[in-house]
């Protein structure tokens, strides 16, 4: 029996639970892997930073993207060390938009 037989045979044996943490486990070491790669281009970065960047491209350009929640938070913090009404302007902005997106947990 070749590799890839026996590999389709052990895949159709378990259950889908097991299927499941072989899952969860190869999304782990891709995002591990994705996470030493970003941390190798800028090694500046805070581990929670390298965490919820992304890549994502708007009219051909790649361009770095960040979640709404974490954009709020510096948003916020912004606004704590210059007290510009802009930055919370943004934030009333970002919540009257994208309010039920906002996961509140990660604020």
């Amino acid at each position: 029996m070749a590799n890839h037989e026996l590999e389709i045979e052990v895949l159709r044996r378990m259950t889908p639970e097991q299927k499941l943490a072989v899952m969860r486990s190869l999304i782990r070491q891709a995002y591990a892997l994705k996470a030493a790669g970003i941390r190798a281009l800028d090694p500046e970065l805070s581990d929670q930073e390298v965490q919820l960047r992304a890549r994502g491209e708007v009219e051909g350009v790649s361009i770095w993207l960040a979640p709404i929640e974490y954009v709020i938070v510096r948003k916020l913090e912004y606004f704590r060390a210059s007290a510009s009404e802009r930055h919370l302007r943004d934030v009333a902005m970002m919540l009257r938009i994208s309010g039920p997106l906002v996961e509140s947990s990660a604020l």
